[in-house]
């Protein structure tokens, strides 16, 4: 599962359904970059460093996302976040498809990225 929208925290109570406000909703075709040293902020991320950066010189990537399994919470402004602990499995499938490590994939900028266009969902928070 990946998350691709988020809710901005401007710091007060959010009501209980709010549209989201943050994330990629206009299509557009990217090659990625691979930024091996990236660690999620947000929350302890696992075993394996490294996100890939859709839009060069700006924040959207997607990386390792909350384990909700394990009780994490977290997010990252508009990311697109791979859920759950599949990050090790999300990356292994990549570099064989690929036939290489990340690094040497986006070095051939052979991966591509396809975003499709969306209207930003409305958010429900749980009780």
């Amino acid at each position: 599962m990946a998350v691709r929208f988020a809710l901005r925290n401007d710091g007060s109570t959010p009501p209980s359904t709010r549209p989201c406000d943050t994330g990629l909703s206009e299509a557009r075709i990217c090659f990625p970059q691979w930024l091996p040293q990236y660690s999620p902020h947000s929350f302890r991320g696992g075993s394996r460093r490294g996100a890939w950066q859709l839009l060069h010189a700006k924040g959207f990537l997607i990386h390792e996302g909350a384990d909700r399994k394990t009780g994490q919470v977290g997010g990252s402004i508009g990311c697109v976040e791979i859920l759950d602990g599949r990050w090790n499995e999300f990356l292994e499938e990549i570099e064989t498809i690929g036939r290489g490590t990340c690094a040497e994939i986006a070095a051939r900028a052979q991966l591509l990225v396809m975003i499709e266009p969306a209207a930003y969902p409305v958010a429900k928070l749980r009780p």
